[in-house]
Order: C-alpha cells, then structure tokens, then sequence
C-alpha cells in the first residue's frame, strides 16, 4: 500500500514563537519548604545561572523551507494576472525574526 501525500495546509496570518532569536539567561533556585516554613535553610542549594543564543537564518530561505510554490521553476506561460505565492514548511518561519526600527506615524486621513 502506498502513502498519501500529506495535503493538509494551515493558512497562517501571524504566529507569536516561544522564543525569538537572541540571548538568553536562566536562573534556577530551589527552596524545600513546608507550612512550618523552609527545611533547607542551613545547606540550601546555591543558584544554578546558564546563558545560550538563540540563532535563526536571517537573510536566506532555503530550499528545504519551501514546500510549494507558484510559478513553477521555469515555466513559462501567461502569469500576468496570476498572483504568485509560496507554501513554507514550517508555520513559524516568517516570524521568526522581529523587524528592526518602527513604523513611521500615519498622517490622519
């Protein structure tokens, strides 16, 4: 028997990641208590801090990334009033990085 193509797609208008590229830092503490207050507080165990980067691909797509896409490579036809569009592999990647600057104001209409 053979297997189906998976044809489900996720249209995808925003999507907040867990975490965003950049440098990271986390502290553990631990503390043993119970009501009558902590039981650890002459040997307590001392902070435990480690700091990691998170990196994501800035200015390339690769190939892998993309799932889909119309046009096809180098097809030829009347594509003028053809909108074309891409089909990405992974539903976090166009938010993956955050935009550097801000928004210039609006003038009121």
């Amino acid at each position: 028997m053979t297997a189906e193509p998976d044809l489900r797609i996720h249209f995808l208008d925003h999507l907040i990641p867990r975490a965003t590229p950049g440098d990271y830092r986390v502290v553990v503490k631990n503390t043993l208590s119970d009501p009558g207050g902590e039981l650890d507080a002459q040997d307590k165990l001392l902070p435990s801090e480690e700091t990691f980067e998170i990196k994501a691909v800035r200015f390339v797509l690769s190939e892998a990334s993309v799932h889909a896409h119309y046009p096809p490579r180098e097809s030829t036809g009347a594509y003028t009033r053809t909108l074309p569009h891409i089909t990405l592999s992974r539903s976090i990647l166009p938010w993956e990085r955050n935009l550097a600057g801000t928004r210039a104001e609006q003038p009121p209409a």
